[in-house]
C-alpha cells in the first residue's frame, strides 16, 4: 500500500483518488478552493465561486472512452449520475 496526494478534486482527481483507494492505497486529495461545498447541484451552480476553476459554469460531459472507464473502474459511481440526472448522449449524433 502506498500514500499517494492527488492535486485536485475535481472529477479525474475525484475518480483518479477512488480508483486508486480501492486497490488499497491510502489517498489524500488536496484542492486549492477553500470553504465548504454547496448541499445541491443548484446551490453550486447559483452561488459557489471557484476562483480555481474558471470554466466551473460551461457544460460538461464524459467522452465516450471516459464513461467507460468510469463505468467499469467506479459501477457505483456511474450509476450514482445516473440516478442524479445525468444525460447519456451520442455528441457524433445530436
Amino acid at each position: 500500500m502506498a500514500k499517494i496526494v492527488v492535486l485536485g478534486a475535481g472529477v479525474c482527481g475525484l475518480a483518479s483518488g477512488m480508483m486508486l483507494a480501492r486497490d488499497g492505497h491510502e489517498i489524500t486529495v488536496l484542492e486549492r478552493d477553500d470553504g465548504p461545498v454547496p448541499e445541491s447541484a443548484e446551490q453550486a451552480w447559483e452561488h459557489w465561486s471557484r476562483a480555481g476553476v474558471t470554466q466551473f459554469r460551461q457544460a460538461h460531459y464524459l467522452q465516450p472512452r471516459g464513461y467507460a472507464v468510469l463505468e467499469s473502474a467506479l459501477p457505483d459511481v456511474a450509476s450514482a449520475l445516473a440516478a442524479a440526472g445525468a444525460v447519456q448522449f451520442n455528441s457524433l449524433c445530436l
